[in-house]
């Protein structure tokens, strides 16, 4: 609350002066200020200066702002300048600052809408006041407004660096999925045509960098580790399975230890946790991305029938990611294939199961599915359905099932006997992709 007009200047020159003390203050916060939230004449003018400067590309600190007032008279803009360094004690908290300078300016213009209500001459007059008091008092940070010249200068603050999106451990799918903070990305797949194993390696992938939790719903702790020693230390599943590693295996593990030891991977059995359960613990946990196997077992509301349930479900992990930041990467299960003569069609969008609000809210959507469902040795066909800001395509995959890793296969062409048009598709080119066990898929 504002205590003094003596606050209301401080709040305003605090703010200008972490602009001047520290430039990596100023994008921040000319998105989250406006000129009319300065009160006073010649804060709101040095205001609007910092972002002429800003938007310029220009480098700003207090030479230049004065600089660029050398042609308004209207204050001693060398004093006004130096008391506004000399007043902020740091720029460490100029979020703060921001806020209460925010929360002045809204007390000041409901303050003086007052006195323009004490004034009116009629009901028209009366009912423009209270509309304008009305929009001062519904206005909160949730809701955000954007202006061309804002959206500029955020703009030029978010590509003053090269972007940095998460990678997958696929080359390609680095080079075409630009996925950032707050995205939902989802994962489709057949059950045992290997969806958990490509989430898992790309989970480990992530968590060199980042902190990554993996909410299980189905498959416990355990298996889960099992699963990742054998695609990170290349032991035969197998032997995993039955309890027979052999000293060199133990050998093996102990010099993958450190490597294990250093990521940022998180196995949570999550069986019963809500969208809100998942998202209040992987806040807790400063996660900046979560992996849910799957969203098909998150409950909803059960009071309804059950694609609104999982259209919720839906809704909930999308509108999560955005508000919290926290990437979401779901695994979803795909409906039986159609048929088309003696052939199966092939999974699309549409295939996700239960819910067409999945393939809605998406911003990127994999699926992952065998070329011939009967065979067990068929190569995968790893299919980028949907790519909100990138293209999308087919990776032909081959899998080696003792050391759980996928390969590239040699010959990335449509089969030659296929109903598909080859126009449909865009070839990219695919490395490696680690994976799954036909004798235990996950």
């Amino acid at each position: 609350m504002v205590n003094s007009a003596s606050d209301a200047i401080m709040y305003q020159v605090s703010v200008i002066g972490s602009m001047l003390i520290d430039e990596r203050c100023i994008g921040p916060t000319l998105a989250d200020l406006r000129p009319e939230d300065f009160i006073s004449d010649s804060y709101r003018k040095l205001y609007l200066a910092i972002r002429r400067l800003f938007v310029s590309g220009q480098a700003v600190d207090p030479v230049t702002v004065l600089a660029e007032m050398e042609k308004d008279t209207s204050a001693q803009w060398y004093d006004v300048i130096h008391q506004c360094v000399e007043l902020t004690p740091t720029a460490a908290n100029v979020a703060e600052y921001t806020r209460l300078l925010r929360e002045q300016a809204r007390i000041s213009r409901i303050n003086d809408l007052g006195h323009e209500i004490l004034e009116v001459r009629n009901q028209e007059d009366a009912q423009t006041v209270i509309g304008k008091l009305n929009a001062q008092l519904v206005e909160r940070s949730g809701v955000k407004v954007t202006t061309m010249e804002e959206g500029l200068s955020r703009f030029i603050e978010r590509h003053r660096e090269k972007p940095v999106y998460l990678p997958w451990g696929l080359p390609d799918l680095d080079s075409s999925l630009y996925v950032g903070s707050g995205k939902f990305v989802v994962i489709g797949g057949y059950a045992s045509d290997g969806k958990t194993a490509l989430a898992l390696s790309s989970a480990w992938t992530m968590s060199e960098k980042y902190r990554v939790g993996f909410y299980s719903l189905e498959t416990d702790d355990g298996t889960l580790f099992d699963r990742l020693m054998a695609r990170v230390a290349l032991i035969e599943m197998g032997r995993i399975k039955k309890g027979e590693l052999t000293q060199e295996d133990y050998d093996t593990i102990a010099q993958a230890s450190g490597k294990v030891a250093s990521h940022n991977l998180e196995l949570i059995m999550a069986a019963g946790m809500s969208v809100e359960d998942i998202f209040a613990h992987a806040q807790s946990r400063r996660y900046n991305v979560i992996y849910i196997d799957y969203i098909q077992l998150i409950p909803g509301n059960r009071s309804r029938g059950r694609t609104e349930e999982v259209t919720g479900i839906s809704i909930g992990l999308h509108t999560s990611a955005q508000r919290t930041g926290i990437t979401v990467v779901g695994l979803s299960q795909l409906t039986r294939p159609e048929k088309e003569g003696k052939s199966r069609v092939a999974p699309s969008m549409s295939s996700l199961r239960e819910s067409g609000q999945l393939e809605q809210d998406a911003d990127v959507v994999l699926l992952l599915y065998r070329e011939t469902p009967e065979d067990p040795k068929s190569r995968r066909v790893l299919k980028v359905a949907k790519n909100k800001e990138g293209e999308i395509g087919l990776f032909y995959l081959m899998f080696d099932g003792a050391t759980q890793t996928f390969r590239r296969h040699y010959n990335q062409d449509l089969p030659p006997k296929t109903k598909r048009k080859e126009s449909e598709y865009k070839q990219v080119d695919l490395s490696e992709l680690h994976g799954n066990d036909p004798d235990n898929p996950f």
